[in-house]
Formats: C-alpha cells, sequence, structure tokens
C-alpha cells in the first residue's frame, strides 16, 4: 500500500517476497531465462496449456467453490487429450514425452 500511496520504490527482491513478480534473474541473464521458459512452454500440449491459463485466468475472478468446480471441470476435460496419456505413460517410464497436440 506505502508503495502506491507515496510512490515508494522497491527492489527487485522486495518485489519478489510480496509476489509482485514471478521470479527475479541476475542482470543480463532475463533473455536467456524467458526463452527457456519460452521453450518449455512451446514445448508442451497446446491443449493442456490452454486448460492451465484458463484455469489461472479465471480463478482470479471467482470464489474458492466456484473455482474447484473449475479445477475438476478442466481437470476432467483433459482426460480426454492424448497427450495426458502420453504425458503420464512418459513420466512412469521416466522418458520424454513425444506430445502431439491432440
Amino acid at each position: 500500500m506505502d508503495m502506491i500511496l507515496i510512490g515508494r520504490s522497491t527492489t527487485a527482491e522486495e518485489a519478489r517476497e510480496a509476489r509482485l513478480v514471478a521470479r527475479v534473474v541476475p542482470d543480463g541473464e532475463h533473455i536467456a531465462t524467458v526463452l527457456e521458459m519460452a521453450a518449455r512452454i512451446a514445448g508442451s500440449s497446446l491443449p493442456i496449456v490452454t486448460l492451465a491459463k484458463e484455469a489461472v485466468n479465471k480463478g482470479y475472478e471467482i470464489h474458492l467453490a466456484k473455482g474447484i468446480h473449475l479445477e475438476r471441470r478442466l481437470l476432467y476435460a483433459t482426460v480426454a487429450t492424448e497427450d495426458r496419456k502420453e504425458g503420464l505413460t512418459a513420466f512412469s517410464e521416466k522418458r520424454i514425452p513425444q506430445l502431439r497436440n491432440r
């Protein structure tokens, strides 16, 4: 509140502790970090990433009971995907999944 009302500046570490930022990286490493994150997301299953984004984005706007219902509905939606089955199989076999975005 004091940052908003009096315009006080904050350090990156303080912003992280206040959960205003997801992570803090050393100077000069931000581009490499973002590219690594983007590569991991791009290598994930598109349908699953889409459902996860929906859960997070809508979760901010609804109360707990509706949030739990939404989470359950989206989880059940993943059961029909080939990628979920492949992901679980790959995990149990300790190998990298071969995702097909289906």
